[in-house]
């Protein structure tokens, strides 16, 4: 039970540390507002569950492959910029937001290309997460990791979605503004990890 309880802990406090993931999760909150937030973390948490398969069905072995972390890191890179220059060009869409509903579909499907074009995500679950893991109890622990995801994103959601109210398009602005610099900082360190690993495989 402490084990559980302490697996819990450390995969919420890690779902809150500084990311991509939390970063559109904020950014949604504050911008959209909590229903397409939640959208967004239905789609991170689907991305979760997939890594989590890979750790159940023995498939840890992925993130060793080089090529393969190439091609999610270029992959994720690559997604990041458009998420960058999508948030940075958003003044037009600004308005229509405040107004009428979006495509839910849509926020879910970033969500969930966000967290699966994350390459640190699956190093972490595949790598750094595996051995601490029970073999005897990898669903329980796999079910234990995806709900404190989803509570530590639910809990920013929440939080952060109570202020869309108060804040007027141009404060939105500002936050797509600031959103985009730090998704291409991401993409920018991705773009530069695909380098090296390529530099390795050459």
């Amino acid at each position: 039970m402490l084990a559980s309880i302490s697996l819990f802990a450390v995969i919420f406090f890690v779902a809150l540390t500084p990311g991509p993931d939390v970063l559109f999760v904020t950014r949604t909150s504050l911008s959209k507002g909590f229903t397409h937030a939640f959208m967004v973390i239905l789609g991170i948490v689907t991305g979760l569950c997939c890594y989590v398969a890979l750790v159940v069905l023995g498939l840890s072995n992925l993130s060793e492959n080089m090529y393969f972390l190439l091609g999610i890191s270029s992959f994720g890179a690559c997604y990041l910029l458009f998420i960058a220059a999508s948030s940075w060009n958003a003044y037009m869409q600004i308005q229509a937001d405040f107004k009428q509903q979006r495509n839910l579909l849509k926020y879910y499907i970033q969500g969930l290309m966000m967290n699966l074009s994350n390459p640190k995500a699956m190093i972490f679950f595949t790598v750094i997460l595996t051995p601490f893991l029970n073999q005897d109890k990898l669903y329980l622990q796999g079910f234990i990791i995806i709900a404190a995801s989803f509570t530590a994103f639910m809990m920013v959601a929440s939080i952060l979605s109570k202020f869309r109210n108060i804040l007027k398009p141009q404060h939105t602005l500002i936050i797509n503004r600031i959103s985009a610099i730090i998704f291409l900082a991401f993409a920018v360190q991705l773009f530069y990890n695909a380098y090296q690993q390529m530099m390795i495989l050459i």
